[in-house]
C-alpha cells in the first residue's frame, strides 16, 4: 500500500487558507466593531459586529469541514511518521479550543462569557500565525531530507517502479523467459 503524502493537494491548501482568512478578517472586524462599546454604541457598529458574527459563523462551518477533510490526509500520516508533531499538535488543540469556545459562546451561560471570549479572541489571533509556522517548519523539514519536490500523482501511483519493466523493475523480457 503506498503511505499517503503528507504535503496538502493545492486545492485543499487554498480551502483552509480561504477559509482561515474569512475567520480571522470577521473575527478582526467584530473586535473592532465592538472595542470598548457600551449600550450607546452606534448603529453602524452594532450593524457591522452582527454582519462580522455571521460571516464568522459560517466561516466556522467551512472551515470544521476543511479541517476534518485534512485530518485523516495530513494529521494523521504526519502523526505517524513522527513530522512537524509538536507543532500540529499545538495546531490541532488550537482549532478544538477555538471549536468549543465558539460552540460554548453561541450556546453557554454568561457566567464564564467574558473569559472564554478572551481566550477565543487570542486563540483566534494566534491561530493564522501558527498555521504559517507549521506550514514553514514543515517545508524547512523537507528540504533538510533531501525530498524538496513533491511528487506528482503519477509518480506516487508508480510507487518506485520505472515505466515499461513489469513487476518489482523486472524487464518484460526477463518475466517472458522465466514463464518457459
Amino acid at each position: 500500500m503506498t503511505p499517503l503524502p503528507i504535503a496538502l493537494p493545492r486545492g485543499q491548501r487554498l480551502a483552509l487558507y480561504a477559509a482561515l482568512a474569512v475567520l480571522t478578517l470577521s473575527g478582526i472586524g467584530w473586535l473592532v466593531a465592538t472595542w470598548g462599546s457600551d449600550d450607546a454604541a452606534t448603529g453602524a457598529s452594532r450593524l457591522a459586529a452582527a454582519w462580522c458574527l455571521r460571516v464568522h459563523g459560517i466561516a466556522a462551518y467551512a472551515a470544521l469541514v476543511v479541517v476534518g477533510s485534512i485530518l485523516p490526509m495530513h494529521a494523521r500520516p504526519g502523526w505517524y511518521r513522527q513530522r512537524n508533531r509538536r507543532s500540529g499538535t499545538v495546531l490541532v488543540a488550537l482549532l478544538l479550543w477555538l471549536a468549543v469556545s465558539g460552540l460554548w459562546l453561541y450556546y453557554g451561560t454568561e457566567d464564564a462569557h467574558q473569559r472564554v471570549s478572551l481566550l477565543h479572541w487570542i486563540a483566534g489571533l494566534a491561530l493564522p500565525v501558527w498555521v504559517a509556522l507549521h506550514r514553514l517548519w514543515g517545508l524547512r523539514a523537507r528540504r533538510r531530507r533531501g525530498s524538496g519536490r513533491r511528487k506528482t500523482g503519477v509518480q506516487q501511483s508508480m510507487n518506485g517502479h520505472r515505466p515499461g519493466t513489469g513487476a518489482a523493475g523486472a524487464s518484460p523480457d526477463r518475466l517472458a523467459n522465466k514463464n518457459d
